[in-house]
């Protein structure tokens, strides 16, 4: 138990210590993690720590796909839903044939049951790797969400063949009638499954009144959404995945705004640290999966490996350049042709394939022994396979992403659509104030409140509204911009003194802690409502 507990706070400083340091010089905060990982590997005495696939597949997986699906744009993701199928189910399937078509022609003994395994243990791009990355990068907000979309929806896929492959070779038969029938029941099944415990966990949440009780739901969704499919040997991603749709589409109405309150910083803060250590520990296992590898055969391994990344990043360009075009695929819902996709943007979600430690804890499960106690064929060099890809596509895709971007000029769409956003922002801020100031009116009108309450809030919406016109003509004039920023910095005066004076009334005796932590809670609120629109403001 020491052993463990030395372990994840050696992690959690190490996840410290790289973000400052990816944040101080802007660099990518998944490829520092993986290259602080790397180097740790290789220092003399450090105890291995060692990828725990059980505790990625069962734990890991669920949170992050579910902390994905929750955050994803749902009117945008509904709206790509054809080009997400085709890279997230299309495109793992081609990814699956092509790779295992490689490994068999260029692996002498390698059976086509493990080839399909390697196909599908890197077929799918890491929906973690793919958020992590793109994060902070500038470029429009539909190739994030088609990214996105892409690794929730390829997992399922991925997963069941790889299943099916493992199946086929220990049992050493394969049925394409089951495997279909199987792959079908798995996505239809986890579809319907996924949208009732989704539905269920909104529903219960309104009959508790308890955000602690609400955060717990929240925690347990994913869990009950993936266990069970599992449970009767099918794939739960795809029920985390819609389970957390369903919740992000419905929780506006369905969900108390203290909850939400509470809820969002929570899946913030488990999506940042389960990456972190995630790619913490995918760096750490390079001596690990190369040291399973036997004498002699590392090089034969390295060459293998380069050939599949390299056929892997050929056949992600293949399938898109093949499929992008398709007037079905970019045909509206009315029918009418929608515009045809730009080239840069085809180019970038052709590079944007990088896989991550899902595909490597995958690739840990296999079993060791087959029926007979036999070895499982090619294990090893499966693992070191998948391993070595999954390194090139971070280091090398995930690297290069920030320069490909700025040379197919997708940065500078990307801060145009960040201007036009900000000032949709506004104008819906502006409508949500007059919409306020409206209800005001008729209540005042109807009698239902004092005069005094009312002229008191209007007073106060309208002040809200002549903040938001200073701050949206900011964006346009300099002299406006500097206006606003003054008035910032004034109301962030304000709360700074206010919070001295709590503290020294505390320090006085006057008011209890009780007291202090209701006035306090007051002060951040207000707080955090200058610090969006400080970004707003910022751009």
């Amino acid at each position: 138990m020491i052993n463990l507990l030395d372990a994840a706070l050696a992690l959690l400083a190490l996840l410290i210590a790289a973000s400052l340091v990816a944040r101080r010089f802007s660099l990518q905060e998944p490829l520092l993690f993986v290259l602080t990982g790397l180097a740790l590997s290789f220092v003399p005495g450090l105890p291995a720590i060692h990828l725990d696939p059980q505790l990625v597949m069962d734990i890991f997986l669920p949170l992050l796909v579910y902390a994905t699906a929750i955050e994803v744009p749902w009117r945008a993701f509904r709206a790509n839903l054809r080009p997400i199928g085709f890279l997230g189910i299309g495109l793992v399937l081609f990814t699956t044939f092509g790779i295992a078509a490689v490994a068999h022609a260029i692996v002498p003994g390698l059976e086509w049951p493990a080839a399909f395994v390697l196909g599908a243990l890197i077929s799918p791009p890491d929906e973690v790797a793919a958020a992590s990355v793109l994060q902070h990068l500038p470029i429009p907000q539909r190739l994030v969400v088609i990214l996105k979309g892409e690794g929730l929806v390829n997992d399922v896929t991925a997963l069941t063949i790889f299943r099916l492959g493992v199946a086929a070779t220990v049992s050493g038969s394969f049925s394409l009638s089951h495997a279909s029938i199987f792959f079908l029941a798995a996505s239809v099944g986890g579809t319907l499954y996924g949208f009732a415990v989704g539905w269920v966990a909104l529903r219960l949440r309104r009959f508790l009144d308890d955000p602690r009780l609400e955060v717990t739901v929240s925690l347990m969704t994913p869990f009950v959404a993936y266990l069970v499919p599992e449970h009767f040997g099918s794939t739960g991603v795809l029920a985390v995945a819609v389970a957390g749709l369903v919740v992000n589409e419905h929780s506006p109405h369905m969900m108390s705004a203290e909850t939400r309150l509470h809820v969002m910083p929570v899946w913030s803060m488990i999506e940042f640290l389960l990456n972190g250590v995630l790619f913490l520990l995918l760096g750490l296992q390079v001596k690990t999966v190369v040291s399973s590898v036997p004498q002699g055969s590392v090089e034969s391994a390295v060459l293998v490996a380069a050939w599949i990344a390299v056929a892997i990043v050929a056949l992600r360009f293949a399938w898109v350049y093949l499929t992008i075009y398709s007037q079905w695929l970019w045909r509206r819902r009315d029918g009418a042709p929608a515009e045809a996709p730009r080239r840069n943007h085809v180019f970038l979600i052709s590079w944007a394939g990088m896989r991550g430690a899902i595909s490597l804890a995958a690739a840990l499960a296999i079993p060791l022994t087959l029926p007979d106690g036999s070895p499982f064929p090619a294990r090893e060099l499966l693992i070191f396979v998948t391993f070595a890809v999954i390194l090139t596509t971070l280091i090398v895709q995930g690297g290069s992403l920030p320069l490909v971007i700025r040379a197919l000029g997708i940065e500078r769409e990307g801060a145009k659509e960040r201007e036009t956003q900000v000032a949709r922002e506004f104008e819906g801020r502006l409508e949500v104030i007059d919409a306020g100031i409206a209800r005001l009116e008729e209540l005042a009108k109807a009698g239902e409140v004092p005069e005094e309450v009312s002229v008191r809030r209007g007073h106060l919406l309208q002040h809200a509204r002549r903040t938001l016109k200073r701050q949206l003509a900011g964006q346009v004039d300099s002299a406006s911009e500097e206006i606003a920023r003054r008035e910032l910095f004034a109301a962030s005066e304000l709360v700074d003194a206010q919070r001295a004076k709590l503290l020294q009334l505390r320090s006085d005796g006057k008011i209890d802690d009780d007291i202090v932590h209701r006035i306090e809670r007051d002060l951040d609120e207000q707080e955090r409502r200058l610090q969006g629109q400080e970004e707003i403001l910022r751009g």
